[in-house]
């Protein structure tokens, strides 16, 4: 190797013009990490997405395993039995997200609440024919997520409107169509409560 080049490259990376670039260039890379990184609002519209779409295809499949990696063990219940109705009376959700607006994020350690603003788009579908059953429905809520932090991982604990929801049909096609897939089941006598995914 040339002598002289190696000499002044050890005087290059020793001098203060050396130290001043080097000091520029962990600045930026500092800068361009912390950018990468999502903001509060950002990872919130993440998790509220990634809950919707899970949740949205347990209903769509009727499979309650594709919501285990999103919801907590409270929150697993209730939907365990809404989807449960839905394959008893013979019916699968088809739910589409139209619009989602991240209205409040406030977090905690192990805790974070999302207000949101949503559409959706609703048809149920008769399993086995995929037959629309009853109307299809447009509607519009505003949700608050409560999540909780559980073995390094953020799961719906609590979902809950917080004001009145705007929805488009009358009542689940559930309801409306009365006929269960199996005659050994108990018809509801009243509208069960209703719940979006």
């Amino acid at each position: 190797m040339n002598r002289p080049i190696l000499q002044a490259a050890r005087r290059f990376l020793s001098s203060p013009r050396c130290i001043f670039g080097q000091v520029a260039a962990a600045l930026l890379c500092g800068a361009l990490l912390t950018s990468c990184r999502q903001s509060p609002a950002q990872q919130a519209r993440a998790l509220v997405e990634r809950y919707n779409q899970a949740v949205s295809e347990a209903y769509r499949c009727g499979d309650v395993k594709l919501i285990d990696g999103v919801v907590g063990p409270r929150e697993g219940r209730k939907l365990t039995g809404l989807i449960g109705v839905r394959l008893d009376f013979g019916l699968a959700l088809d739910s589409h997200l139209l619009s989602l607006d991240v209205t409040g994020v406030e977090q905690a350690k192990d805790a974070m609440r999302i207000s949101t603003k949503e559409s959706w788009r609703y048809r149920d579908l008769r399993i086995g024919t995929g037959k629309q059953v009853g109307e299809e429905s447009f509607d519009s809520y505003e949700m608050l997520y409560i999540f909780t932090n559980m073995n390094q991982a953020w799961l719906v604990d609590e979902i809950r409107f917080t004001r009145p929801p705007r929805v488009g049909r009358g009542q689940a096609a559930w309801i409306a169509d009365r006929r269960p897939a199996s005659p050994a089941i108990a018809q509801p006598t009243t509208q069960p409560e209703r719940a979006h995914p």
